[in-house]
């Protein structure tokens, strides 16, 4: 920070550097003084934007109305308005993941200067297994015994005999021999239900005070975020089936049964997903009316495949020698123009190409057979002798590799797809996201929360789950296809998106989306 020198040489007042880079939170609105401009609300001060692209301007006016966090410095140079303003390098969501904790708020007069955000970890993070539920209520202990309080109703909860549940406060009416309990607390259980006599019951392996980050593994093993549960709410894992046109989630704990608002868009899904709502008791048991709706029906990468050497690949203390394998008595040796090699064959590998005249012990001349032979080196008797581990014919291909197996790029072409579909893969890239990169501090990520979109002419969308490096691979029917992007709010989205795309039976096309966010 600079200060403003008075005549007596201190300092007036301490103000935030010019060139750096901060972010005012307020509210988009348009003025009409000194000409039709935006400017950004805020409690305390209001400030003009001036957008440093033609995407940032139409993302503002996108925006008008809304809350927004923006990224920019201060304007020093010569402008039309007569206020202060702030040179625009990007606009978000409050919400949006892309927003950094690094970069500090631009202060309101008459306040210190904050000090530089440090990253924040998540807040009690919790992975939701197939099967298992996630309840959010007030956690109470009655007679010992810990429940949550819903407005769905009551879920009774049972925990491991050594779990401590936020042990901030104690029961109300302890029970004798009781130990220290909270009372009540806003919190989140997971574990498996059932129904038992008294309603529905969850063996809770986790109980965490709200607010928590709440996740799932999808099939490839990539985390998922799932949608902030609201009180009376649960988040199940399991498999999407339909009866008919009723659809229910099957998990190892028994069917929970959906409703839809609209379940016809919805009816192809099937597999492996994750629904949030609220919960009941329904005709047939627990019954959820669906909130959000996550499948996790990704298409995981093939494992990368670790070369098995071939066995004619030297391994340390071996040689490979080539020359003519023939007998001495009973004695092997390898006949090269450098001198004889002794050689030690074991007694159970077969060498068929030599016929049994050629053998040791018959009466016929030995014959010789060009080879090349890999195994341990020695010295015998002042001579050279292998332990032969391999051996074949001579002339072939060269037994040693001269190039270690390399594996596989991930870029490389997929496997041809099944008649009638093609395969569309690629890489999204969304950047610079920070200032200076590489940032100085862990980035969000900004690939796994989103998903393309493709929507072919006369089909439902179909949508491909971006990798954690921003990767992606899906097989689809041939056709032509327009390409999105979810939550594409951020600077550059728009501009970028959408994209055609055709996609050709029984082919692989590729596909790279390179967005650039504007922050310089």
């Amino acid at each position: 920070m600079v200060g403003s020198p008075n005549q007596g040489g201190g300092v007036v007042e301490a103000r935030p550097v010019v060139d750096q880079t901060y972010q005012w939170v307020g509210v988009v609105v348009e003025s009409n003084l000194e000409g039709r401009h935006l400017e950004v609300k805020r409690d305390c001060d209001e400030w003009v934007l001036l957008p440093q692209s033609e995407d940032i301007a139409r993302k503002l006016d996108d925006n008008v109305g809304n809350k927004v966090v923006i990224w920019g410095r201060v304007f020093t140079g010569v402008s039309i308005y007569m206020r202060q303003a702030i040179s625009v390098q990007n606009a978000f969501d409050p919400k949006d993941p892309m927003v950094m904790l690094y970069v500090p708020e631009y202060p309101c007069p008459g306040t210190p200067i904050p000090p530089m955000p440090k990253p924040v970890p998540p807040v009690g993070l919790i992975v939701l297994d197939s099967g298992e539920i996630a309840a959010r209520g007030t956690l109470v202990w009655e007679q010992g015994k810990p429940y949550l309080d819903t407005p769905a109703g009551r879920i009774n909860l049972t925990l491991p005999p050594d779990h401590a549940a936020a042990p901030s406060s104690t029961e109300t009416t302890p029970s004798a021999g009781a130990a220290t309990r909270p009372a009540s607390l806003d919190g989140v259980a997971v574990g498996k239900w059932r129904w038992d006599t008294s309603g529905l019951e969850l063996a809770a392996h986790t109980v965490r005070p709200w607010p928590v980050n709440l996740m799932a593994k999808d099939p490839c093993g990539n985390l998922t975020s799932i949608e902030p549960l609201q009180p009376g709410e649960i988040s199940a894992r399991g498999d999407l089936v339909w009866d008919g046109t009723a659809p229910r989630l099957k998990t190892t704990s028994g069917p929970i049964q959906l409703s839809f608002a609209n379940p016809e868009p919805l009816r192809p899904v099937t597999g492996d997903a994750v629904v949030l709502g609220k919960w009941q008791l329904g005709a047939a048991g627990l019954a959820t009316t669906v909130r959000e709706f996550l499948p996790l029906l990704h298409p995981c990468p093939p494992p990368p495949v670790t070369p098995t050497p071939p066995a004619s690949s030297l391994l340390p203390g071996e040689i490979a020698a080539v020359g003519n394998l023939a007998w001495e008595g009973s004695q092997p040796y390898l006949d090269t123009p450098s001198g004889r090699i002794l050689v030690s064959i074991p007694p159970d590998m077969a060498i068929p190409s030599l016929t049994a005249t050629a053998r040791p012990g018959s009466s016929s001349p030995v014959a010789q057979l060009p080879v090349v032979v890999v195994g341990k080196w020695s010295i015998k008797n002042g001579q050279l002798a292998i332990a032969v581990r391999y051996w074949r014919p001579w002339p072939g291909p060269t037994p040693v590799d001269p190039v270690p197996p390399q594996p596989p790029l991930p870029s490389t072409t997929p496997a041809p797809p099944p008649p009638g579909q093609g395969n569309i893969y690629g890489q999204v890239r969304i950047g610079p996201l920070c200032p200076v990169e590489p940032c100085p501090n862990p980035t969000p990520d900004v690939y796994s929360s989103r998903a393309l979109v493709l929507q072919g002419e006369a089909s439902e969308p179909i949508y491909v789950k971006l990798n954690p490096d921003g990767s992606f691979k899906a097989l689809v029917k041939g056709g032509a296809y327009t390409v999105s992007l979810t939550d594409c709010t951020f600077l550059g989205c728009r501009g970028t998106l959408p994209k055609k795309v055709s996609v050709v039976a029984n082919e692989a096309v590729l596909l790279e989306i390179d967005i650039d966010t504007g922050i310089r």
